[in-house]
């Protein structure tokens, strides 16, 4: 994952939600429907529809998923996302 230009790894982010969702038990996620589209050489649109399962400590489960956007810009050599736009909806 990257938080500010910064690499963190994936054993910190686990830790970092532990200590703020303490009754997590388990997060699972897809994305299905990955489009990237350049617009230009200096910017490309990325959509998808993510579907996050949910369970607690005490075993409830909740689901959601949505449309999500992201606008990423290219900085040098660098690729930052400039903008993220999820709607979260329950399971149809």
């Amino acid at each position: 994952m990257l938080i500010d230009g910064a690499r963190v790894p994936s054993d910190s982010v686990v830790a970092s939600m532990r200590r703020t969702l303490p009754t997590l038990a388990t997060f699972n996620t897809t994305w299905r429907d990955l489009r990237v589209r350049p617009l230009g050489p200096e910017a490309a649109l990325v959509t998808f529809v993510f579907h996050d399962t949910v369970v607690t400590a005490a075993g409830d489960t909740a689901y959601v998923g949505g449309p999500t956007t992201l606008v990423w810009e290219r900085r040098g050599t660098d690729w930052l996302l400039v903008l993220a736009d999820a709607d979260h909806y329950p399971p149809r």
